[in-house]
């Protein structure tokens, strides 16, 4: 699953993290923010379901003036059903999707059926350890870094690597008809092997931005051949440039929803009894792959 996420770089950073080749040039653009949204983002370290996200979405999808091929949405993180015309009452527990069960869904099927997808674009997500039977499990803090595989690097690479959250949306018009409401799930799947030993379930993290075009075009391919794409979908595969890390983090700010600083997702040692430091072994099996 996918509980938590770490996203505490500004708009523009965020903008200039996700530059991608447009389709019909080699030049480079940078995605523009969507202005009629009713919800506003806001840079923090531990954003919670119900919380404000930043998705790329296909232009396409929108009543906007910005020509860029992507947009830059903020959304509310846990989708909303279109019935549903207040979100504070609303009872769904909508922050995850599940990918098995993504076709047969009432409130998801319409809207992948109709191309509404999207990438949560953030710094990294918070997985909680549930594979040792303890009361109190242990969060750790995923996230991409680059390999380095030779002494220069690539002219205008973001200073770090982003993860890109494989996610659907939909959108309602508020009441007064000036904005939107756009509310957004995170798929998730079976773990894979960089995560199952801390969680049987993880988010579809795509591995490159081709991945990421892939996801978004409405353009080319149909939408079942879209989901055949992502349900045997391999998470933390070639990529040559980027590997994913982890490390533990102190429960008292993480699972604090109202802490959104940066001792969120500092490292710290855990200990089991017995076995020394059980987050040195987990990060040098990481580093290993």
């Amino acid at each position: 699953m996918c509980g938590r996420l770490a996203c505490s770089l500004d708009p523009d950073c965020i903008s200039k993290s996700c530059v991608y080749k447009k389709r019909d040039s080699k030049s480079s653009e940078e995605p523009k923010w969507i202005e009629n949204s009713c919800y506003t983002y806001v840079p923090s370290y531990n954003i919670s379901p119900a919380g404000t996200v930043c998705a790329l979405a296909d232009n396409s999808h929108f009543e906007s003036e910005t020509h860029t091929e992507y947009l830059l949405v903020p959304m509310r993180w846990g989708m909303i059903p279109i019935w549903s015309t207040d979100e504070r009452k609303s009872q769904f527990h909508t922050h995850n999707a599940r990918i098995e069960t993504l076709m047969l869904s009432k409130i998801y099927k319409k809207e992948f059926m109709e191309g509404r997808r999207c990438i949560v674009v953030c710094e990294g997500y918070y997985e909680w350890q549930t594979t040792q039977k303890s009361s109190s499990h242990q969060p750790y803090f995923f996230y991409n870094e680059y390999v380095e595989t030779s002494k220069s690097s690539p002219k205008n690479r973001p200073s770090k690597p982003m993860v890109y959250l494989a996610g659907i949306f939909n959108a309602v018009r508020d009441v007064s008809g000036s904005n939107i409401r756009y509310t957004c799930s995170i798929i998730t799947k079976d773990s894979d092997e960089a995560v199952s030993w801390c969680h049987h379930r993880m988010p579809l993290a795509l591995n490159d931005f081709d991945d990421v075009e892939k996801w978004l075009d409405v353009s080319d391919e149909e939408p079942k051949e879209i989901y055949n794409f992502i349900k045997e979908y391999k998470s933390n595969e070639n990529k040559s440039s980027i590997v994913l890390r982890y490390h533990a983090v102190d429960k008292q700010f993480v699972n604090n929803s109202k802490c959104e600083d940066k001792r969120c997702i500092e490292r710290m040692s855990v200990k089991r009894k017995n076995s020394g430091t059980l987050d040195a072994w987990f990060k040098k099996k990481s580093e290993d792959k």
